[in-house]
């Protein structure tokens, strides 16, 4: 590092600047020629270790566990796993497993898939929907950079959730342990996949700013973790969100490390973090457990039921979340009952009612997916049914078109009988179509 300069002969002042290197990089087998000889060279002549820090990786192997070589070709075709999975994913998976620590690895074309669909096709895909419901350009200048305040669970969580994303990859960076840096990755992608958006949907579709705010500020910030391990998506990311006062590339944006006075905050409210987190962990663990519940007495997610009745405590704030997710009315503590979640299967009329006016909706919905309509196209459904569904349609008719974007909903005995069966029950079927 030093005589590439020719330094000590030239660039006197280079040392100030670039000495000691702060890691070095190489294969193992370096560690007895290049990263010894240099350190012999630089202690021999100016006492100290040219390095700070040294990073090895190992060898990686054929998935037989064989040395990879042309004449066997038992390797993999990088381009086609490029145009599979993408650079992403593959550079993710070098990262992220065990050749970052010096040991050597069977390459495994299967983990590098994993990669794709649980993190990069997933962040896409949370991705692809803010796109949908972006926030405001003339808004957008100057959002990002400061924490958006909000008083909904949802956003508290994933907010904190983002803080502990922060402060695990930074301390695994700091120690030049990849591994460590990318193991929290994949959990938060899910848990901002599969929980916090699809809770948070219904919010963000009804033009929530606190919700839009949320996002964009995690996708944002994201970007920044993502880019040194996942740089193609990171810098989509960025250039999609940026304002016009942001940094050209994410790769040259500053690494989202808090202030001095920002760490202060961090530390007077991490037992409030930790508490905001273990009760959204709370609430998943019931939603879960009653999810399977649901499934074992064969009711669907979107027949609404009574209650459910829960042996694990949570915060009343975190209700609201259940409720949705296992659409219920009521959720119950009592510490008597035998399992830790039992749901009230008695439904009652009401609750039928509701479960076939989900039903219906549901089928309005694949039915409009299937024309390509966007949310916003208003239109008219026309069909056929016996008397117990044209009196359903009349008791529910103003918020079906409410649900439908419909105009207009006319089915009924009579009606027109070419269009797609949807059957909710023995009494309940239809045969509707819709236009635009």
């Amino acid at each position: 590092p030093f005589a590439q300069d020719h330094y000590p002969f030239e660039n006197l002042n280079w040392k100030k600047k670039n000495f000691p290197a702060g890691f070095v990089a190489e294969y193992i087998a370096q560690t007895r020629t290049w990263f010894y000889y240099t350190h012999v060279i630089s202690s021999i002549l100016f006492g100290k270790a040219p390095f700070k820090n040294v990073v090895t990786t190992g060898t990686i192997l054929a998935e037989d566990g064989e040395k990879m070589s042309k004449s066997k070709n038992n390797f993999p075709d990088p381009w086609i796993l490029f145009n599979k999975y993408g650079v992403d994913a593959l550079r993710f998976y070098l990262m992220s497993c065990p050749v970052m620590k010096g040991e050597d690895i069977n390459f495994s074309e299967k983990s590098v898939q994993d990669i794709s669909n649980k993190i990069i096709s997933r962040l896409n895909n949370v991705f692809a929907f803010y796109e949908l419901y972006p926030i405001p350009e003339q808004a957008r200048y100057g959002a990002g950079r400061d924490k958006p305040k909000s008083e909904n669970v949802l956003d508290i969580w994933i907010l904190a959730r983002l803080d502990e994303l922060i402060s695990e990859t930074t301390d695994g960076m700091e120690k030049y342990d990849m591994i460590l840096a990318t193991k929290p990755m994949e959990l938060f992608i899910e848990d901002l996949s599969i929980w916090y958006l699809r809770r948070s949907r219904d919010r963000i579709k009804n033009g929530d700013r606190e919700a839009k705010q949320t996002l964009y500020f995690v996708l944002k910030t994201l970007a920044k973790i993502m880019a040194p391990f996942a740089p193609f998506i990171a810098e989509d990311i960025w250039l999609k969100l940026k304002n016009k006062d942001d940094e050209e590339s994410v790769h040259l944006s500053k690494w989202p490390q808090k202030t001095f006075l920002e760490k202060i905050k961090l530390f007077l409210n991490k037992g409030k973090t930790r508490k905001v987190i273990n009760n959204m962990k709370k609430a998943r663990e019931v939603a879960s457990l009653g999810l399977e519940a649901r499934q074992k007495a064969g009711i669907k997610v979107r027949q609404p039921l009574q209650r459910v009745s829960t042996t694990i405590a949570f915060s009343e704030d975190y209700n609201v979340i259940v409720k949705d997710e296992l659409n219920v009315r009521d959720i119950i503590y009592n510490n008597s009952i035998e399992n830790p979640v039992e749901l009230d299967t008695n439904i009652t009329p009401e609750l039928e009612e509701e479960g076939n006016y989900r039903e219906l909706v549901r089928a309005g919905q694949d039915l409009r997916k299937e024309e390509n309509l966007i949310p916003s196209d208003t239109i008219r459904i026309i069909g056929d049914t016996g008397p117990i569904g044209e009196d359903f349609i009349e008791r529910n008719q103003s918020r079906l078109k409410v649900a439908l974007n419909a105009s207009e909903i006319k089915i009924g005995p009579g009606g027109p009988t070419d269009g797609r069966e949807i059957k909710i029950n023995n009494e309940l079927v239809f045969k509707i179509k819709i236009e635009k």
